[in-house]
């Protein structure tokens, strides 16, 4: 498993950014998404507003578009491809936002391919907006293309076939980052005429959870506190999910800045549901956590 870092390095704020915006070799990433029942798409919300020069990461593109799985990780060679056509190789700095949580999704794709420097902006866009920094709206320039190598960090992804293992034999903690509804299924899944529910001995946070009022991730020692508080060990392998691998990138992220040992299950929920020999839990009555 990579080294991991600390919270210092994952994340920069508004006021940082603001002084290396025009910095050569930094380039701003919004990775803005929604669900497709959302009455605006991300890339609608990029079109809206963005940091100056943003250049959009559309999360349902850079994907696996082959897959039956919603938003499944692109393969090494796709993701080159957007990144070269986004004029980013592997020396630029990246600095990930967008409008809401998802900038942990874009924050993973660029660490799975094993790009050197990537940071979150604290507190995405709403951050920035509260600065009173410049925003522009409509496409983004064009940029030159470059080439982009990547150097895929494998071992951060759990396959069905592993997660089957871990769900029979605990051998690791999960941490399913979906709304309580969904978890216990009372509610249907998020993509497609599913039906909700959960893997046998996940434990339930929601992502929100790791959220504060403003909309930026809480401190390390806050989700300490939340992971203890339901029942995650202090120690031992971790894997995430939700619904198709993309709010489970939160307390992904703040796992990443515990420097715990932690996978994600890609295909989350949308996957193992639609396993015939997966084991699924489906309560209606049951509590969880809000």
């Amino acid at each position: 498993m990579a080294a991991r870092k600390t919270a210092i390095d994952l994340m920069v704020n508004a006021d940082w950014l603001l002084k290396h915006l025009d910095d050569p070799d930094l380039v701003v990433v919004d990775c803005t998404w929604t669900l497709k029942d959302a009455a605006r798409r991300g890339r609608e919300l990029y079109l809206d507003r963005h940091l100056p020069g943003a250049r959009f990461l559309d999360i349902e593109k850079v994907a696996d578009t082959a897959s039956p799985y919603a938003t499944m990780l692109p393969t090494p060679e796709v993701f080159a491809s957007a990144m070269g056509e986004l004029g980013i190789s592997r020396d630029t700095r990246v600095v990930v936002t967008a409008d809401g949580y998802t900038s942990g999704r874009g924050w993973f794709l660029f660490r799975v391919m094993g790009h050197p420097w990537v940071r979150i902006l604290q507190g995405g866009n709403d951050a920035w907006a509260l600065k009173n920094y410049p925003l522009e709206a409509g496409e983004p320039l064009v940029v030159e293309p470059r080439s982009y190598i990547p150097a895929p960090e494998t071992e951060r992804v759990v396959a069905l076939h592993e997660m089957k293992e871990i769900i029979a034999t605990g051998s690791a903690a999960v941490v399913d980052a979906r709304n309580t509804p969904r978890f216990t299924g009372e509610a249907g899944s998020s993509h497609g005429d599913l039906p909700g529910g959960h893997m046998p001995g996940a434990v339930n946070i929601p992502y929100g959870r790791f959220l504060d009022e403003h909309g930026g991730f809480v401190s390390p020692e806050t989700a300490a506190r939340i992971f203890a508080e339901h029942g995650v060990p202090e120690s031992g392998s971790v894997v995430v999910t939700c619904g198709s691998g993309i709010s489970a990138l939160v307390p992904g992220l703040m796992l990443e800045q515990l420097g715990r040992d932690w996978r994600l299950y890609d295909g989350s929920w949308n996957e193992w549901v639609q396993q015939p020999d997966t084991p699924k839990v489906i309560s209606r009555a049951e509590g969880g956590s809000k």
